[in-house]
């Protein structure tokens, strides 16, 4: 997080894509419709708010194609009671092949709002 004058934070420009048996991730600040990594490698994104919208499909670097899904009442996954069962929006990305896997998205900005119950100014 960065700061500003008016004594605001600002949200960093970060998405993090974390790969299958590794620890690498990837600083983006949207998510958008084209992914510079391949869907075979990813199991979760974390950005901080999507570019995107229900149902848009969103391409990897190997031309395959997956379809953004919304589940308006999931529910936040915690022991902390403060925090437990609270719902939330999440998303998945759903591939169009069978040969990859669904991948989980955190949009850090709804999670915030929806779960901790942050002001976003």
């Amino acid at each position: 997080m960065g700061g500003s004058s008016n004594g605001h934070l600002k949200p960093r420009l970060l998405i993090a894509i974390f790969f299958k048996n590794c620890d690498i991730f990837v600083d983006i600040y949207r998510l958008q419709k084209s992914i510079n990594h391949p869907f075979r490698h990813i199991f979760k994104f974390i950005c901080y708010e999507l570019g995107v919208t229900e149902n848009d499909q969103i391409e990897d670097i190997e031309e395959f194609k997956a379809k953004l899904v919304k589940n308006a009442d999931d529910v936040f996954e915690t022991f902390d009671s403060n925090y437990k069962q609270k719902t939330y929006t999440s998303y998945i990305l759903q591939p169009t092949s069978a040969t990859i896997s669904s991948m989980e998205i955190v949009e850090l900005k709804s999670l915030l709002i929806q779960v901790l119950g942050a002001k976003i100014v």
